[in-house]
């Protein structure tokens, strides 16, 4: 964030000099400070919507589940299996959660996923798909080769449901 504010800093200032030189065709001192004193409260109000950024955003921990894989094919998709269930493309870092953990956590399109087991984390990956309703409990991790997903062990792990899209540690 402090790299997001010093650029907006580095990007903004020179216009503004800028400007006031090309206005004036001198270099105003007062109005430099004028300025400086606007980025200012800028950059505090960045650091407030951040803050309550943070403060809406809420983790959800879902205790036990099973982790799959699917493939972006028919047989394991229905007849659109490149679209997923929000519209978006498929891509690697997806995942589709089973309808009774939507129904129970209420997960939103776009959260992340956290899959970790015995302490040790497996993967973050971006909610947008789910599965079909005869699947309960399981979280599906897609994978762009068949194979791949043939070859996916099945295992028992738990999921911490990061709202809002942004990872915090």
């Amino acid at each position: 964030m402090k790299r997001l504010i010093v650029l907006l800093l580095l990007a903004i200032l020179p216009f503004a000099l800028i400007e006031l030189y090309t206005q004036k065709n001198r270099f105003n001192y007062d109005e430099f400070i004028h300025i400086r004193k606007r980025l200012k409260q800028l950059e505090k109000r960045v650091y407030a919507m951040r803050e309550e950024q943070y403060s809406i955003m809420s983790k959800t921990i879902v205790p036990s589940v099973i982790v799959t894989a699917y493939a972006p094919v028919k047989e394991q998709c229905d007849d659109t299996p490149h679209i997923t269930a929000s519209l978006k493309h498929v891509r690697e870092g997806i995942c589709a959660l089973s309808m009774d953990i939507e129904q129970d956590y209420q997960p939103r399109f776009g959260d992340k996923i956290l899959v970790y087991s015995e302490g040790e984390v497996y993967g973050i990956f971006d909610f947008y798909d789910r599965m079909n309703p005869k699947w309960t409990r399981r979280v599906d991790i897609l994978k762009m080769n068949v194979s791949d997903s043939k070859k996916f062990t099945p295992f028992k792990a738990k999921l911490l449901i990061i709202r809002g899209g942004v990872f915090v540690r």
